[in-house]
């Protein structure tokens, strides 16, 4: 009986790291349009703060199946921008990440992120949670190529408040702190877009901790099957 448990456990935990290495190559996939502001729920900064430490617990354990690191510095930005907002494309619309504008108003925006991850190598050989990736430079913080395999993917995930898991793949030579985010009123063509993440057991684990923590329940289905992703921002943004 003991071999029998013991041999249960190491297929599981086989295939959960089967499930995360996915994560780096699966197919987009879209949910159901947020077409108004009630499809979205209202989350206090305590409620952000718990949710984004259990799904950074969470991340790191997955993390450290697939011998991937992972850390929940996944948004900065130089100085240079300090008074601007910052935001993300995405197949239900812009979603909002950050607003220090005295110009544009965050009311525009029907999405708002509460938090995220970043998954990465890491150069030493170090898995699960790792927070020292930042690098001091002219142009502020970035990803330390001392800390992060450039030569490997790195993927974002985007935790916002319609009860969806985003995700953005990036090129771990080119990726930095600001990967995947625009700058309102500037030129946005060259950002990376992000899709809904088909990793469902992160879905899963969001909708749980959103339960958990706010009451609310997240009912938007996600059509894991549909791969015809038109990645549109449909938001307000002229750029």
């Amino acid at each position: 009986m003991k071999n029998k448990a013991m041999l249960v456990t190491a297929l599981t935990l086989s295939l959960t790291a089967t499930t995360l290495e996915v994560v780096y190559h699966n197919q987009p996939v879209q949910a159901e349009v947020i077409n108004n502001a009630q499809q979205t729920i209202h989350i206090t900064k305590k409620q952000k703060d718990a949710i984004n430490k259990d799904f950074l617990q969470w991340a790191a354990q997955r993390a450290t199946l697939g011998k991937l690191a992972v850390s929940n510095y996944y948004f900065d930005h130089g100085p240079g921008t300090d008074g601007c907002l910052w935001y993300a494309k995405t197949p239900n619309g812009d979603i909002l990440v950050r607003n220090a504008s005295d110009e544009y108003s965050s009311k525009n925006y029907r999405i708002k992120a509460i938090g995220g991850v970043v998954f990465y190598t890491d150069a030493n050989g170090n898995i699960g949670q790792c927070d020292d990736i930042a690098e001091e430079t002219d142009d502020g913080l970035n990803y330390s190529d001392d800390e992060i395999d450039i030569d490997k993917p790195v993927d974002k995930y985007l935790l916002a408040d319609n009860g969806i898991v985003y995700e953005c793949k990036l090129d771990g030579a080119t990726a930095s702190p600001d990967s995947g985010f625009a700058i309102k009123g500037m030129n946005s063509d060259d950002a990376e877009r992000w899709i809904i993440s088909n990793d469902q057991n992160a879905q899963t684990e969001y909708r749980s901790l959103l339960n958990k923590y706010t009451g609310n329940t997240v009912d938007t289905p996600i059509n894991y099957t549909n791969t015809n992703v038109q990645n549109n921002s449909s938001n307000e943004d002229d750029n």
